[in-house]
């Protein structure tokens, strides 16, 4: 899987368990790749931009499962 390559849609569907190695994942992948900017490996710019998206739709899909299953109780 793609990380930096997720979809709204596909975020949505996971649940808690799966949005939480997600966002482990996502978080390990972002740290990799300012560590590979930074020792002068090509790495474009616009993948790190895109792992910070990802996490922010993970954390919001955490929030808004979290709430949902608050609501139902």
């Amino acid at each position: 899987m793609e990380l930096a390559k997720l979809t709204k849609s596909d975020i949505l569907t996971y649940d808690a368990p799966r949005l939480r190695e997600v966002e482990k994942d996502l978080r390990l992948a972002l740290v990799m790749t300012k560590m590979d900017l930074h020792t002068d490996k090509k790495v474009h710019v616009g993948k790190v931009r895109n792992l910070k998206k990802n996490i922010a739709r993970v954390l919001t899909a955490q929030t808004k499962l979290c709430t949902t299953l608050v609501a139902k109780t």
